[in-house]
């Protein structure tokens, strides 16, 4: 740990929920079936209206959009496929699992404040990603992508909110590459961030350090990610 500060407070973490959404989703959903986007799916409030009514998409292309476009519509298809109450209880039971003790989540998007959880916990939740699905973070990586429902026709263009994801320059100074993560906002939990990095290390033949950053109730993440990422450079060989 090369800085903390209050790792153990429980905060509201809004769309960093997904992580966990993400994971069970990865867990419990086959990638292959087509899942609806039901009514019921689509009212949720937060994201662009980038689904039609009753259009069918694989349940590994909503969890790109989640990941990238941070789609609240994606992540309540992908809880109402398996029933949204069943959902919630996967996420809040493998967050036992993880002893993230810490942890709660009430519905699957990030928009409730009751979605909490504090730096420690989101550490071990990133961790076991890592080891058990890589592949969700690095959905995240990419700055844009695109997802194709059963209608080839309509091509979904997705542009990741994220603006880590689109390199800015302070990563080429430091020639750090990010690895993937998951941003957030609401009115409760204001700005938040949980992701990795890739650091060099400046010991001779020493490979790189994945470095994992937790900001929560920021005003501006992007600023706060910046300012610990030049810190580190400049603190630690």
């Amino acid at each position: 740990i090369f800085y903390q500060r209050q790792v153990n407070v429980r905060r509201p973490i809004a769309s960093v929920s997904k992580l966990m959404t993400a994971l069970v989703a990865k867990k419990y959903i086959p990638s292959d079936p087509e899942i609806t986007m039901t009514k019921k799916s689509l009212d949720v409030d937060g994201d662009a209206p980038i689904f039609y009514p009753n259009e069918k998409i694989k349940s590994e292309d909503l969890i790109k959009s989640m990941m990238i476009i941070s789609s609240n519509k994606a992540a309540m298809a992908l809880a109402n496929h398996i029933g949204q109450d069943k959902f919630v209880a996967l996420m809040n039971e493998m967050a036992k699992q993880l002893e993230m003790t810490q942890t709660s989540y009430a519905e699957p998007t990030g928009l409730s404040f009751l979605n909490q959880s504090s730096p420690n916990d989101l550490k071990k939740l990133i961790k076991y990603i890592v080891t058990e699905y890589p592949n969700l973070l690095l959905i995240a990586q990419n700055s844009v992508d695109k997802i194709q429902g059963k209608n080839p026709d309509i091509i979904h263009e997705l542009t990741n909110i994220n603006l880590i994801a689109h390199h800015p320059p302070f990563l080429d100074e430091l020639n750090i590459t990010y690895l993937g993560g998951k941003t957030g906002f609401t009115d409760e939990a204001l700005q938040t961030f949980c992701g990795l990095f890739l650091v060099p290390s400046k010991r001779e033949n020493e490979q790189p350090k994945r470095i994992l950053v937790v900001v929560l109730r920021t005003p501006n993440r992007y600023n706060d990610i910046e300012n610990l990422l030049k810190w580190l450079d400049k603190a630690y060989v």
